[in-house]
Parts: structure tokens; sequence; C-alpha cells
């Protein structure tokens, strides 16, 4: 069996208990998902998810908070399957509503532009999510709720 590949995944969250919203993305090829991508050799998971959140949105956050992890399973098209490491960060004041940011980092990922906004975290937003991340919207809604 071929071990997972690791993955960070950095969700940043804002608002009152009562109205929290996450912070997700347009990409351009595949839909609405979250800053994710491959922890390098040497690199521990939490660095990973500050490195992607900046890579993929531009924000430089830091003291990111482990929620867990996420195994996904193998499927057509991917060498391996993955281990995802969920992090949640909270947005400082002052962070524009929407705002474009092109990709660094990633060759497959380098130029394109990735459209952000702010969503509601509610149990809708999951299902309206591409599906490859809805069930990591539902771990995040059970962590910010604990």
């Amino acid at each position: 069996m071929t071990a997972p590949i690791p993955k960070a995944l950095a969700a940043v969250l804002r608002g009152p208990a009562i109205a929290r919203e996450l912070l997700i993305f347009r990409h351009p090829l595949t839909g609405d998902q979250l800053p994710k991508g491959t922890i390098e050799p040497g690199e521990g998971p939490a660095t990973a998810a500050i490195r992607e959140l900046q890579e993929e949105s531009g924000l430089s956050l830091a003291a990111p908070t482990a929620i867990g992890t996420w195994h996904r399973p193998w499927e057509e098209g991917y060498t391996a399957p993955q281990l995802w490491h969920l992090f949640t960060f909270e947005a400082p004041p002052g962070l524009p509503d929407t705002w474009d940011h092109m990709a660094e980092g990633s060759p497959a990922e380098a130029g394109l532009i990735f459209s952000y906004r702010w969503a509601p975290l509610t149990p809708a937003l999951a299902d309206a999510m591409r599906p490859l991340f809805a069930p990591v919207v539902r771990l995040i809604l059970q962590a910010d709720a604990g």
C-alpha cells in the first residue's frame, strides 16, 4: 500500500460565534475550495499551513490551531491517498470582504488568479463546496463549535 501524501490545509475564520465566516476561494479550474498544499520535506504541518496560506491568498498569518487530520482516499488520477493536516487561523481585523490573488509556489497553480470571499460557516456551506472539501468544512464546523 502506498503511503499517503501529507498535505496542510489553512482555514481562516472570522466573526462572532453566532455568525462565523470561513475564507474560501474560487479556483478558476476546479471551483470553490480552501488553501491547501503538499508539506515539503523537512517542513512541519503547521509551517506548511502558514506557507500555503501565504502562497495561495497573500495572507501572512501565524499561530495556527491544529484541529485534526482527514484521510483523503485514493481516487483515479491521483498517485496516492493523502493525509490532510487541518489548521484554523483567526482573521485579523480589517481584511477585505473579497480580493483576488495570483497563486505562487506550485508550478501547477503559478499564475492562476484565486478569487477570495467570506462565506457563512454553516452546514449549507459544506453542501455547497466542491465535494472534495465538504467533509473538511464539516470538521471545521465541529472544531469551531467545540
